[in-house]
């Protein structure tokens, strides 16, 4: 998994994110207790230059299997 400390280090030049603003996000599952603050970082230290539709609606099933939108992020500069 990756860290936040990797986030803000800017070690990925692009990244794919799936489901990144639905409740159901990978790292941030919507029904844990607390967030895992990769999400935060993210918004932070990347910039979302678009979204590729997904195959479904990301909201309508909480299953990983399920293909929902992939945001593409950048380093900010």
């Amino acid at each position: 998994m990756t860290s936040t400390r990797t986030i803000r280090d800017h070690k990925y030049e692009k990244l794919l994110v799936q489901n990144f603003h639905a409740r159901w996000f990978l790292y941030d599952w919507g029904g844990w207790p607390r967030p895992t603050g990769v999400r935060q970082a993210l918004l932070d230290h990347y910039k979302e230059l678009r979204i590729i539709p997904g195959a479904i609606d990301e909201d309508r099933s909480p299953t990983i299997e399920q293909s929902g939108p992939v945001s593409v992020l950048v380093p900010k500069k």
